[in-house]
């Protein structure tokens, strides 16, 4: 047999046992790809609820580390500087907090100025975070004080609307660093076309940073609930 021919027949053999053992070798090979990408796509698809659910804790415990830092820098401004000061919501976006400083309690009580942030503290939220409500809650009635006399019928009143945006506007610190007993809610909003409206979130993308007013401290409450004033009284909370 001619050498040449010995060549071609050793690079394309033509014996149907040799090829269909390459066959089954290729085929083999074909079905162990697609079986790691049918595992790697399982694992990923059983992964991926764990992942959004860390991306959302970790967002949410930012987002309260955050406002708490920003609430203890307002509470020590007020102290060192003798004057009111405030954190107040952004009204457009509602994921971060204006710092406000009283100008002048006693030339200009009332009227306050904002400040930057200092480096290190900001008032800016995660992006998928925003503020859901800044609520203290108010005694349905105030006792009077003894020898206080009725308000005359000049005397100003406000709706019951009225008074509770007033109450979720803004967080006032005094100079003694007192505060009132508020609660802070910040929830998972999401972002771009994925937004949650705050009536439609649920309790587990919520999270609640509480202010004791006495002292000005704040704590982050561990657990949402509409019963959160019966369950936690700010006196107690430590």
């Amino acid at each position: 047999m001619p050498r040449e021919e010995i060549h071609n027949r050793r690079r394309f053999p033509s014996d149907p046992k040799v090829m269909a053992g390459r066959a089954l070798i290729q085929g083999f090979t074909l079905i162990e790809l697609i079986l790691v990408f049918f595992i790697i796509a399982l694992v990923i698809s059983m992964a991926l609820p764990a992942m959004n659910e860390f991306k959302r804790d970790r967002d949410l415990k930012t987002a309260s580390a955050i406002t708490q830092q920003a609430l203890n820098y307002a509470r020590s401004l007020a102290v060192t500087t003798g004057r009111r000061t405030r954190l107040v919501p952004d009204p457009d976006r509602q994921g971060e907090f204006t710092l406000e400083v009283e100008d002048n309690p006693l030339t200009e009580p009332g009227s306050f100025d904002e400040l930057n942030w200092p480096m290190g503290i900001t008032g800016t939220l995660p992006e998928t975070v925003r503020i859901k409500q800044i609520y203290y809650p108010v005694p349905d009635e105030e006792p009077q004080a003894e020898g206080e006399t009725q308000p005359s019928d000049d005397t100003e009143f406000i709706s019951e609307e009225e008074a509770m945006e007033e109450r979720q506007a803004a967080l006032l610190f005094e100079p003694d660093g007192s505060s009132r007993d508020t609660f802070i809610y910040l929830y998972l909003a999401g972002k771009g076309e994925k937004v949650v409206e705050p009536s439609e979130v649920d309790e587990e993308d919520v999270v609640t940073v509480a202010v004791i007013g006495a002292i000005g401290t704040s704590v982050l409450v561990p657990k949402y609930t509409e019963d959160i004033f019966d369950i936690y009284e700010p006196s107690e909370i430590e």
